[in-house]
């Protein structure tokens, strides 16, 4: 029942017949390939099986860099506020509770492991940064245009690519080993 994640009965009048907004871009986040990035490079689709190591293979193989050491082409571009997935999915969490945190979790072994693992793949150059995506137009932008052969991204880009006829497909996100599922319940209205 939602008065189990929302801080405050719903019951109360104020709640009564009000519309706040629709919701549009639910977090269902799923990575976006470019399937013709996938076959130059000779690596094989994403499964449902995927791991965080078999995703960093993948990344090493998909990224490409020039002679000076420059990546030309990312591995994966994720908007910054995907690092909650990773996150989630490794076991960890902000808080201790989300309806009435008491103590913030980002310090305990599980969210560091997360966030290092993430960072790393930037530090390597098989990740986009947040600001380098925000300059390129966006990741719909990258992976159009071959900057990225991946992107982590909810249902609202299938439009988008499906109107450019990209060569892509969906998969799960992976997972780390002994990891879970995870999708956040974000969005926009």
């Amino acid at each position: 029942k939602i008065d189990d994640y929302w801080p405050g009965p719903l019951e109360s009048a104020k709640y009564q017949g009000a519309i706040y907004g629709f919701p549009r871009d639910i977090e269902a986040n799923v990575i976006y390939y470019n399937k013709d990035l996938f076959d130059q490079a000779g690596v094989a689709y994403p499964t449902e099986d995927w791991t965080w190591a078999d995703f960093e293979a993948a990344l090493e193989k998909l990224t490409v860099k020039d002679a000076s050491g420059k990546t030309t082409q990312y591995g994966i571009a994720a908007e910054f506020g995907k690092w909650f997935k990773w996150l989630n999915q490794n076991g960890g969490s902000v808080f201790d509770d989300y309806a009435n945190p008491s103590k913030c979790l980002l310090d305990q072994p599980a969210a560091i492991e997360a966030m290092q693992w993430y960072a790393d793949l930037i530090a390597k150059g098989y990740a986009m940064t947040d600001a380098d995506l925000g300059q390129a137009g966006g990741d719909a932008a990258v992976l159009s245009s071959g900057q990225a052969a991946m992107i982590l991204q909810n249902s609202s880009r299938v439009s988008t690519f499906n109107a450019a006829n990209l060569n892509y497909d969906i998969a799960p996100a992976p997972i780390p080993e002994g990891g879970k599922r995870w999708n956040g319940a974000g969005g926009a209205a």
